[in-house]
This record gives C-alpha cells, sequence and structure tokens, in this order.
C-alpha cells in the first residue's frame, strides 16, 4: 500500500467527517473487521450508529462479539478484502469532495499509481489508471497485467507492456457479466498494483421504520428530564429541525448542536445535546417536500 491509500484508509477510519458516503461507510466497516480488536474498541467507544444496508453498528459498548457478527455479516453483502484493497477507488469516487482532494492532492505532491473504478449505470463501467512521476524522477510505468472478474473490456485495453506516461490517464470501458455480483479490477505494474472494486446490489431495506413527521405537524420526540446526547440523522428528502420547549413556546429553541443551529439538511447525521424538557421536530418545507424521515439515538 502506497502513502496515498494509507492516507485515506487511516482517514476513513479515524475521522467522522469522512464516514458520510456509502462508499465511505463500507470501507469503515470492512477496517473494523480486519483491524485488532484493540485498535477498534477505542473508536468505536465515540461513535454513534453507522448503518450500512441493512447491518447497523452503534451506538453502545463494542466487543469482540459485535467485531465478529460484523465481519459474518458484511461478508454476505461485498468481499471484505476487495473492500479494503479498493479502498482508495472506492473513497475517491464516493463524491466526496474533501476526500478526493485528500488524495489527489497526496498524489501530486509524491507522486505514484491511482486507478478508479466507477459505475456507468448498472451494466457498465469505467475504470481509470494514472501514472504520476515521484518527485525529481523522471520515468514510465509498464503494465505486466491486467485482470477483470464479473466483468469483460468492451472498450480500450490495457495490455501487458503498455506504456504509462506521466499524468496521462487510460480508461478501459467494462461490461458487468454479473450485475448482482461485485465487479473487480486488478492491474499489475513494475509500479505496483492498483486495485478496483463495485459492489454488488445491496439488498432493498427499505426506508428506516416510523419517525415520519410532514410539513406543519410538530411531534414530540421524547421528554429527557437531564441534559442528554442524541445523534439525530435525517433521511430526507426535506430539512429537519430539532427544538426544545423550554415553556414559553414550541418554536423557542432551548438546545446545542454541536454549537451550530438545530436545522439538518438531507442526508445529514449530527449528534445534539438537549437541554432538560420535551423535544420536538418539525420539516422546513422546500418546494414539494412534504414530509421528512429521521430516527435518533441516544449516545451519551
Amino acid at each position: 500500500m502506497n502513502k496515498c491509500d494509507a492516507l485515506l484508509r487511516d482517514g476513513i477510519f479515524a475521522r467522522r467527517e469522512w464516514q458520510t458516503s456509502d462508499n465511505a461507510k463500507l470501507i469503515f466497516y470492512a477496517m473494523l473487521t480486519e483491524k485488532n480488536y484493540s485498535e477498534t474498541e477505542d473508536i468505536m467507544g465515540h461513535e454513534g450508529q453507522v448503518s450500512f444496508g441493512p447491518i447497523k453498528i452503534g451506538p453502545g459498548k463494542w466487543s469482540k462479539e459485535n467485531q465478529e457478527k460484523l465481519k459474518h455479516e458484511l461478508n454476505k453483502l461485498v468481499d471484505i478484502d476487495q473492500v479494503i484493497s479498493s479502498a482508495s477507488s472506492l473513497a475517491v469516487t464516493s463524491g466526496d469532495p474533501v476526500i478526493a482532494k485528500a488524495y489527489t492532492d497526496c498524489i501530486e505532491r509524491d507522486g505514484g499509481m491511482s486507478g478508479f473504478l466507477e459505475a456507468r449505470g448498472p451494466n457498465s463501467a469505467i475504470f481509470t489508471v494514472m501514472w504520476t512521476e515521484y518527485p525529481g524522477m523522471t520515468a514510465v510505468s509498464t503494465v505486466k497485467d491486467f485482470t477483470v472478474r464479473h466483468g469483460l473490456i468492451v472498450g480500450g485495453e490495457l495490455a501487458p507492456g503498455t506504456i504509462l506516461k506521466d499524468r496521462a490517464p487510460y480508461v478501459v470501458t467494462l461490461g458487468r457479466s454479473k450485475p448482482d455480483e461485485g465487479l473487480s479490477v486488478v492491474l499489475n505494474t513494475d509500479r505496483g498494483p492498483v486495485h478496483g472494486y463495485l459492489p454488488p446490489r445491496l439488498p432493498d431495506v427499505g426506508p428506516p421504520p416510523g419517525l415520519v413527521v410532514r410539513i406543519g405537524q410538530v411531534i414530540p420526540v421524547f421528554n429527557n428530564n437531564t441534559v442528554t446526547t442524541y445523534l439525530f440523522e435525517n433521511y430526507g428528502p426535506g430539512r429537519l429541525e430539532v427544538y426544545e420547549n423550554n415553556g414559553t413556546a414550541p418554536d423557542t429553541l432551548g438546545f446545542r448542536v454541536d454549537g451550530a443551529g438545530g436545522t439538518l439538511m438531507a442526508g445529514e447525521r449530527r449528534r445534539l445535546t438537549l437541554n432538560q424538557g420535551p423535544t420536538y421536530v418539525k420539516v422546513i418545507q422546500e418546494g414539494n417536500i412534504t414530509f421528512t424521515r429521521y430516527r435518533f439515538d441516544q449516545v451519551e
């Protein structure tokens, strides 16, 4: 693993703000199953709930049994080894601009092989590979072999002996012969290997149960008598406002939300430290949105 690959893997494992996309959550899960339990115990002690497909972990005490159960459940959905080896490709193609910039800045600075496998609809994909010269070095990279599993090459090629020039992207178009199985590629070069992986389609788990609020509704969530921290997640599609009634009016804010306001955008998850008193949620209307769906879990 090169320096830039390690940067992404370590960042996704340790930095909560890098665990927002499905791909990043998948990498985080896979690393939880790979690392020693002692390494994961401290990280999970500071996590709320993280979900990927039908699998959910946290909040609560992390244990060796939890780790083994996660590995068993994750192996039913994906190839964990492929996720680990293709972490850079999965992370950079996740759509998170912060992760993508961290990786591309690293490659520009330190050089090396990079490759990204991206879906193009349900039955095709694009694999892009690029060689970036190491600082102070003028050289090319030479392909040794290129392997595709559960797919076939339909455009472009990376035949043995192909010369990869500095900062010149090479693109191969792939067809997915088995869309319900993971597509993987391995490119071996004299400058090191590049891996790419597209997981199989996940089972449809449907929306989270209950916890629906519509425009105009103001509904109680819970009534706590102490200062308590919860993890809220807004599944969308609307913006969600969480607030407390401090005894004067239901729209009087009486809480702290990571030091910021109490509005969560669709897809956002955040810790909210709530003061004493009943807590409510409501939806802020945007366009044709008439409801949002959310969940919350006590974390402290």
